[in-house]
């Protein structure tokens, strides 16, 4: 099973998007590299890119430059984490969702806070300019993707121009997989905090890290759970980049010798793969 990016780039800012797959075809597409966590880049100086730089043009690592950051839940929650009442939204689906955000927040080294704002019954997903937006997570009972071996899809809307995350949506796949929030999962179950604390990962800025141990690495059989928690990998990332001596923007994290200023080819092949998938979302 393996996290595929596929992007679609408008006028002045950038969608990405991340899905945990379960298409063994794609292990073809990831080799070995010596680059330890990655960022999000704005564009891409390699051959063939899909969103090459331009000629006034540099790559600049994606992050949020606000260090305060809401999300919500959909209020109608999953169908497989209901109450016993019949009640959509659990408390231990709440909690999982929280637990996975507090991942990647409660590490000292970084100061980078993300509230949870309740729950919402707006299913809207992508960065709209009505005062309404929110950054959401979804599950998606009647998945709208022709992938239907993707567990999550998380959606970045960020500027092209500098690099600031505006929105970021993660939609969970409840029509074709079964989740779990119990301390050990079924075999043929995903655990929700796993997935999450992966897909929060891209929800900030990060994309693949080429070590196995890591939460950010581009691949999770069902049952697992040992993403839950980050690797000394993605807290070298998330302290680098949204480091406590930097009250806003991004950080040192352009300067950092642990990750790559370019995306890897085997990313730029499934990008474009992918991508007609995306075209039709129109983030402005």
């Amino acid at each position: 099973m393996f996290y595929t990016h596929s992007w679609s780039r408008y006028t002045s800012t950038t969608a990405l998007l991340c899905a945990l797959v379960t298409s063994p075809a794609l292990l073809i597409l990831t080799p070995k590299t010596s680059f330890a966590y990655e960022q999000t880049m704005t564009c891409s100086n390699s051959a063939g890119a899909m969103f090459p730089c331009g000629a006034n043009e540099s790559p600049l690592p994606v992050c949020w430059s606000e260090r305060s950051i809401n999300y919500v839940i959909n209020s109608a929650g999953s169908d497989d984490l209901r109450m016993d009442d019949g009640s959509p939204l659990s408390l231990a689906l709440e909690e999982a969702v929280q637990g996975a955000f507090a991942a990647w927040t409660g590490p000292e080294c970084s100061n980078i806070s993300i509230t949870y704002n309740g729950t919402t019954e707006d299913n809207r997903v992508g960065y709209f300019k009505d005062g309404k937006d929110t950054n959401l997570i979804i599950w998606q009972e009647e998945w709208p993707y022709a992938d239907t071996s993707a567990y999550a899809l998380t959606s970045v809307t960020f500027s092209a121009s500098d690099g600031s995350i505006s929105d970021a949506d993660i939609e969970l796949n409840g029509e074709f997989f079964t989740w779990s929030t119990k301390e050990i999962p079924g075999p043929n179950e995903v655990d929700l905090r796993n997935t999450l604390t992966h897909e929060i990962g891209h929800f900030i800025g990060f994309d693949h890290s080429s070590l196995p141990e890591a939460t950010m690495f581009a691949s999770a059989p069902l049952g697992e759970t040992s993403k839950r928690t980050l690797a000394e990998d993605d807290l070298d990332g998330v302290c680098a980049v949204y480091t406590p001596q930097e009250e806003s923007g991004c950080g040192n994290c352009s300067q950092s010798t642990t990750g790559s200023p370019t995306l890897p080819w085997s990313f730029l092949l499934v990008l474009s793969l992918l991508y007609s998938q995306r075209r039709k979302r129109k983030h402005t």
